[in-house]
Formats: C-alpha cells, structure tokens, sequence
C-alpha cells in the first residue's frame, strides 16, 4: 500500500505517460512497503557493471542473452558469477568469434537483436494463492512465453520443489547436456 505522501504525488501527476506501473514500481523500490524487496537502483547498477548481467523486467524491451528480473532477491555473488557465465557458455556456443567478441568485450552487457532473452528470478513473491518463495529458490522464462506460467518451475504444479541457481541451468540445458556438463567442468570454481 502507498504512504500517503506518495499516493498524492501520483495523483498529482498530469502526464498519462507517467502515470503508470512504472511509477509505483520504481517509487516502491526506494523503500516503499509496497515492493521494499525489489533490487534498487544501486543493486541492479552494481551487478550490471561488476558482473555485466542486465537487470530487466520479465518481459525486457532489449534482446539480452540473461537477464535478471528486477523483482529479484539480490543473488549472492557466487550466483551472479553463475548467471554471467552461462551468458558466457551461451554466446559461445550459439555465435561465431566475431560476434562472441562483440558480445563479451565490446558491448557492456550481452545483446542481440532477435535473441530469445532468459530471463532468472531468485524467489517468488506472491501476488495470489500459495506462490511465495524465499530467495535462493530459481525460476526462469524466455521472453517469447505467452502462455503457460510465467516462471518455471511452476511453483503449483503438483511435483513443484525448489531449485537453486545450478538446477535451473542445468534444467535449461537438458536436451544437449554433454556442452553443459563439459563447461561445467570447466569452471569448477562456480560449478561445483
């Protein structure tokens, strides 16, 4: 629920543009009751900079290779390094050495248009019935879901249990598991 003081300020606004779910969202995420969960500004500029994931919302405007959702609890590092290298595993394994390069060294975070961006979630809230999860729980999306859960796994699905950051991946890669397992073993300081 919005303080009062904030409730009259979106009130007061003129512009139909601003006034909008952004709005509240951004206003809850400065220590508004309503969303004092959400990773703030500073949260998402330091993991966009010093592990070079973009922090997005579910249905991100731009083409990233991962993301993670703004309404996340802030992942540890050891998870943040995770995430950024499967971004890695996942440029390498689906572009030539040109645009790896492009992707990895000279852009600042990982994009390409056209690219089905990934999207994790670390917990749940709930906005209804039984779908609170705490923070160390994963979830994932492609952003071309239009149907189904938003999130899987599906937290009311009958055989739902939690997965941390290292299923999920490991869910993702399922159909072609050797590559993964191979990167893994690779880098068994984040994977082990």
């Amino acid at each position: 629920m919005l303080d009062d003081k904030t409730y009259r300020e979106w009130q007061n606004l003129t512009s139909a543009q601003t006034r909008d779910k952004t709005f509240l969202v951004s206003t809850a995420r400065e220590g508004d009751p309503m969303g004092n969960d959400f990773l703030s500004d500073s949260e998402a500029r330091r993991i966009q900079e010093k592990f070079k994931i973009p922090v997005d919302c579910h249905k991100p405007a731009t083409y990233w290779i991962v993301a993670l959702d703004r309404e996340s609890f802030m992942p540890t590092d050891k998870e943040l390094r995770q995430i950024r290298s499967y971004c890695e595993f996942g440029v390498r394994r689906l572009y030539n050495e040109t645009w790896q390069r492009r992707m990895l060294e000279e852009e600042p975070l990982a994009k390409c248009g056209g690219h089905n961006t990934l999207i994790f979630r670390n917990g749940l809230r709930s906005l209804g019935f039984r779908t609170e999860r705490p923070a160390g729980e994963w979830f994932y999306r492609r952003w071309s879901w239009e149907s189904g859960p938003t999130y899987v796994p599906f937290v009311l699905d009958s055989d739902y249990r939690p997965h941390t950051l290292l299923e999920v991946l490991t869910r993702i890669e399922k159909d072609v598991p050797d590559r993964w397992e191979k990167w893994k073993q690779e880098h068994p300081d984040l994977f082990s």
